[in-house]
């Protein structure tokens, strides 16, 4: 039903099973803001804050639900088993287990449920790709985006998903949409140049690479991997040079490769620098 953006049965269907958080995220898509307000309440009844429940019942008219959330507050009632330990109560569905176990920073901030949806696919492809699957990753990312094209860890993802599959034309396009996105949005990461620089070196084109971790560096001159990097890029296109009878000047990778090594010391991190 979310899927096919039934949002009136799918908040229905969510308050059946007691899920009244998703239920009011329906609610509000749907511009209902009194059932969503309801929900609310619930919410606050089940997490047994009777004050607020109760309050909020009231501003509804609701005074038989605020009623029975005050009669639980003068009695201060609790569940105990026969250990006088509290018990929680029981999911009541496995869409709801499901919901309390996804990756809870990033589904908290979901505002929508397209953008729940895309961050249950988002981290799901996680998953895949620390497992190697790289295949299975790329289609998740894809789905993330077909949810929320918004989403711009997903393009940066799925471009390092395709790099690691042999796809480094694919991981290019997913890294240059990931920054155009974010020049129009936010500042973009060096990061970011920095793996489409990877990708377009594994492609052999060196100069695009190097021009990336150049950009990389401009936004970001603080880690010495980028400097160690671009020096390495610098040394294979001498190379190149050498074979071709050319002699391009060396002394640009050495000085990139001095800069990694002052960094790596700074930070003391003496084995990359040896």
């Amino acid at each position: 039903l979310v899927n096919l953006h039934d949002w009136d049965q799918a908040a229905q269907l969510f308050e059946r099973v007691r899920i009244c958080d998703k239920a009011s995220d329906c609610w509000e898509i749907t511009g209902n803001f009194v059932n969503q307000r309801i929900c609310q309440a619930k919410i606050f009844e089940n997490s047994c804050q009777w004050e607020s429940a109760a309050l909020l019942y009231e501003e509804l008219g609701l005074q038989k639900d605020s009623n029975r959330c005050r009669l639980s507050l003068s009695n201060k009632l609790k569940v105990k088993n026969s250990s006088g330990a509290s018990i929680k109560p029981k999911s009541t569905s496995l869409i709801e287990s499901i919901y309390q176990n996804i990756n809870s920073d990033r589904l908290n901030a979901a505002k929508t449920v397209d953008e729940i949806n895309s961050t249950l696919h988002y981290n799901s492809g996680l998953e895949k790709y620390n497992r190697d699957d790289y295949q299975g990753a790329i289609k998740d990312y894809t789905k993330a985006i077909e949810f929320n094209y918004l989403n711009i860890d997903a393009y940066i993802n799925r471009g390092s998903a395709k790099c690691e599959a042999g796809d480094y034309v694919g991981a290019i396009d997913d890294y240059t949409t990931s920054i155009n996105y974010e020049t129009n949005l936010i500042a973009p990461k060096a990061d970011v140049y920095h793996l489409r620089s990877i990708a377009k070196r594994r492609s052999n084109d060196i100069q695009g690479a190097i021009e990336d971790i150049s950009k990389a560096i401009e936004i970001d001159n603080s880690l010495p991997v980028y400097y160690y990097d671009r020096g390495d890029l610098y040394a294979k296109l001498y190379n190149q040079s050498v074979a071709n009878g050319d002699s391009l000047d060396i002394s640009i990778a050495v000085e990139d490769f001095q800069s990694a090594a002052d960094l790596y010391f700074k930070e003391g991190n003496m084995d990359n620098y040896h």
